[in-house]
């Protein structure tokens, strides 16, 4: 009996395991799908045909490389087995071949490959017996556009090296292993890595790997899901001027999205667009009447909803009794609350319009991004690379909200003198010590108008110094020869000794060093190479580094009321003032032969164009004059 009853009950566990084994393994192949494949083993008679006709072409990007024996390319292309990039691939491309896109990279990007020598450091091998991507030099990237968070990922390659341990050394939106010890020599290996958040991944190889496969899964969705891709949910723009692209991206079980809006349509202007095999849907355009639209988005699978994602779009009407001001910052529609806090005090007075600086490619927008503003307000956030070069010495009023553009020795930088970030003298460094207050020089300058403030008093700019790693102020501690003339001291460091270097033992005593000041109108600021810029208009520069903004997370602002009046008081004195139309540079003792109108952002537009328009007159001197204009009827 007890032997009948150990039987059945071994029987039972044994049974009970290979259920449990089974729905184990039933769920684990439900639980992922494959999203893609790439497979670098594998290409196509006509990505091979089109790798040949570009290599053969008057301007090749590809070129043969050296066969499997390791002997020269065939010089009559007789034979082929891999091929080599002979001119420098673009970064962040789809690559193409005879001008065709290459089917097996579509979705993958690389670093921008150059050429070492005689050989490409991307080569394509199709016919090796070996075949893969071969990534040559070291040190470089290749990724995945447009994954979504929680999907995993898996590459397989191996060594370009027989014999020498090589792989990744980092990843970027990823988790997952790294180090050249856990990866292949000779056999291809596997690993998986996770997607951390919506967006584009990449890895680093330490030195040349051949790459075979990559491969994308994700769990099996259960219902519909609907995320923000890109863009602000909060904008405000004025009538006729563009908003940025608000994209979002549905996933899981949805097979599209809506976009719905308070009154039943989009505002004129505004488009809203799906894309099914993006699986997104973008809201867009120019919105030609004010108005505050909010609107909601729903992504569906036909059965189950979504909650809606929401937002709103805030349209003003240029005011033709304000002047225009340009705001130079990162972002189109700023999520950063300094420039928010800012962009509210100067829109109390001025139309505001937002110019970005966002990569090293705004660093080349012409002087005439800026013709239709009144003044210029150049924000603390845009990297020094970034800023338009045309502001230095441009012939517009400007506040600069940046001292580090005063830097010497600095790309795009204006070579004028050196600013620093102040920190405390403790050993170590004491956070209460450093300073984030200014004494005044200069009591009865505009800047201060309205403040009740006399000479010596000190004005507080930020409300804590906990938050920015002991750097609130960025006074210009020495200049470029003798640019210090030309310049006005209006408010400097308060007292005290404080360190502007990261070595505690450094201590330089920076008490009363110009954190605000003048430029004065007719100054000629010289750089250190020698060259002149002659300025015209009033400059004014509030020096506050960009880190007593705010917390890492966007929170708040850390900038006092006193700031935001000094930026406002500021802007006032350099443009005259917010209210009325800037003086028209039209002669009228000049002949007109012929005039050209443009809209607010530069463009053309014909003469009558409702709205606030530019007049250009063209003079038979050769000379031309402008003004504001404001069409009603």
């Amino acid at each position: 009996m007890y032997a009948n009853n150990s039987k059945k009950l071994f029987m039972k566990k044994i049974t009970f395991f290979l259920m449990a084994a089974w729905a184990a393994v039933c769920l684990n192949a439900s639980a992922q799908t494959v999203v893609k494949t790439w497979d670098f083993t594998v290409w196509s008679p006509e990505t091979v045909a089109n790798l040949i006709a570009d290599a053969n072409s008057a301007s090749p990007t590809w070129a043969k490389a050296a066969d499997p024996s390791g002997g020269p390319a065939n010089p009559d292309f007789s034979s082929w087995s891999r091929v080599s990039n002979c001119v420098t691939l673009p970064a962040n491309t789809n690559l193409s071949a005879n001008g065709v896109e290459i089917e097996e990279l579509k979705g993958v990007f690389f670093w921008a490959v150059t050429v070492s020598g005689s050989s490409g450091n991307l080569n394509l091998r199709f016919n090796f017996g070996d075949d893969g991507i071969q990534f040559g030099s070291s040190n470089h990237y290749f990724g995945l556009a447009n994954l979504t968070a929680g999907q995993t990922v898996e590459i397989t390659f191996k060594s370009a090296s027989g014999g020498q341990s090589r792989g990744i050394s980092g990843i970027t939106n990823l988790t997952g292993p790294t180090g050249t010890d856990a990866h292949a020599v000779d056999d291809p290996l596997t690993f998986t890595y996770t997607v951390v958040a919506d967006g584009n991944v990449q890895w680093t190889y330490d030195s040349g790997i051949l790459l075979k496969k990559i491969e994308v899964k994700e769990i099996a969705a259960e219902s519909p899901t609907l995320s923000l891709s890109s863009g602000s949910t909060a904008q405000t723009v004025y009538a006729g001027q563009p908003i940025s692209d608000i994209v979002y991206r549905w996933g899981g079980t949805a097979t599209s999205a809506s976009v719905t809006w308070d009154g039943g349509t989009a505002p004129a202007g505004i488009t809203v667009t799906p894309d099914a095999d993006a699986k997104t849907v973008t809201i867009s355009g120019t919105p030609s009447a004010a108005g505050t639209y909010n609107y909601s988005v729903v992504a569906t699978d036909g059965t189950n909803n979504t909650d809606p994602l929401s937002g709103t779009i805030t349209v003003n009407e240029l005011s033709s009794d304000k002047k225009f001001i340009a705001y130079v910052t990162t972002l189109a529609s700023p999520v950063d609350p300094a420039d928010i806090a800012v962009l509210a005090k100067l829109r109390e007075s001025y139309n505001v319009d937002i110019v970005t600086a966002n990569a090293a490619a705004d660093a080349a927008k012409p002087a005439s991004t800026f013709d239709v503003y009144d003044a210029i307000v150049l924000a603390a956030l845009p990297g020094s690379g970034n800023v338009p070069n045309c502001l230095k010495g441009i012939d517009k009023p400007l506040v600069s909200l940046k001292p580090f553009m005063f830097q010497n020795a600095n790309s795009n930088c204006w070579d004028w003198g050196t600013p620093a970030n102040v920190e405390s003298a403790s050993t170590p460094k004491a956070l209460e010590d450093v300073p984030t207050g200014v004494a005044v020089v200069d009591a009865t300058h505009p800047i201060f108008a309205g403040m009740g403030l006399s000479n010596g008093d000190v004005v507080q700019l930020a409300t804590d110094s906990k938050h920015a790693s002991f750097r609130i102020l960025t006074p210009i501690i020495a200049w470029q020869g003798d640019n210090e003339s030309n310049i006005i001291n209006l408010a400097g460091v308060q007292s005290g000794t404080f360190n502007y270097a990261t070595n505690p033992s450094a201590l330089t005593d920076v008490s009363g060093m110009p954190v605000i000041f003048e430029i004065k109108s007719d100054a000629v600021m010289v750089n250190s190479s020698g060259a002149s810029v002659a300025l015209t208009q009033k400059n004014i520069c509030i020096g506050v580094s960009e880190q007593a903004a705010g917390p890492a997370d966007n929170s708040a602002t850390y900038l006092t009321p006193d700031y935001l009046t000094l930026v406002k008081n500021a802007v006032d004195y350099v443009s005259g003032g917010g209210t009325g139309i800037k003086t028209p540079t039209v002669d009228s003792n000049k002949v007109v032969v012929n005039k050209a109108y443009f809209d607010l952002l530069g463009r053309k537009v014909s003469a009558g164009t409702k709205g606030f328009i530019i007049e250009k007159s063209y003079y038979e001197d050769g000379t031309t004059g402008s003004k504001k204009v404001f069409i009603y009827y």
